[in-house]
């Protein structure tokens, strides 16, 4: 087994160092009947932990959980294995997928989350072979399930209260500097001045011109006010 961890180790150095681009571009995770790298080693005679543990950490999450061409994923073929020694895998996948991966963004439930997802995937080794049958297994791996959907849920709601809350925070910032602009136009009388005067300066223009598409005629026009003082 650690000849074969060695030359994979071996064959991936040599495939990463290689034009990444021309790479992904060329590269099939799977075979002529939908199964990638990780359906060969669960349906394998002899489960080699050590080669699952070397695909977990270096196969993006989609291989790991992409179908083949009857639909299953190799946690479904995991799960029907009835030997113990298909438990520590399952444990090793469950734990790279939804314990490890989970990211703690701020959030004082994360910590909480992972030791109860943990304890969880730890009860499914059990001593005895008795209670190795497949359904109990796969009714143990579904309450893990459930519990990862119920935690999702709950993050999920989270970011979008923190969205509105900092979006109600840049409302808000928003509305005090228009209060804080037409006060200042208030006191320093720009609103007067830009409404009235300039609408005087330009007869006939229309009033409902703002002060910015004004400005530019009134610096730019060098004849504005140069005619009218020689004729005054």
């Amino acid at each position: 087994t650690s000849d074969t961890v060695n030359q994979l180790l071996q064959v991936w150095e040599e495939l990463s160092s290689s034009n990444t681009k021309w790479l992904e571009d060329r590269l099939r995770y799977d075979d002529d009947l939908g199964m990638n790298p990780f359906h060969i080693v669960v349906t394998s005679v002899n489960l080699k932990k050590e080669i699952l543990e070397f695909l977990l950490n270096r196969y993006p999450k989609k291989v790991l959980v992409s179908g083949d061409f009857n639909a299953k994923t190799m946690m479904d073929y995991l799960l029907i294995r009835s030997s113990k020694e298909a438990v520590p895998l399952i444990q090793m996948t469950l734990q790279k997928v939804f314990v490890t991966s989970i990211n703690d963004w701020g959030m004082g439930l994360i910590p909480k989350w992972k030791a109860d997802l943990e304890q969880h995937i730890l009860s499914l080794h059990v001593p005895t072979a008795v209670d190795h049958d497949i359904q109990t297994r796969r009714k143990l791996v579904r309450e893990i399930f459930k519990r990862v959907g119920y935690y999702t849920r709950i993050e999920k709601t989270s970011q979008i209260e923190l969205a509105l809350r900092i979006k109600e925070a840049l409302m808000e910032e928003k509305r005090e500097c228009e209060i804080d602009r037409r006060q200042c136009q208030l006191h320093c009388g720009a609103g007067i001045a830009i409404e009235n005067v300039f609408g005087f300066l330009w007869n006939g223009e229309s009033r409902a011109q703002t002060a910015l598409s004004m400005f530019p005629r009134f610096c730019a026009s060098s004849s504005i006010g140069e005619e009218d003082v020689k004729n005054k």
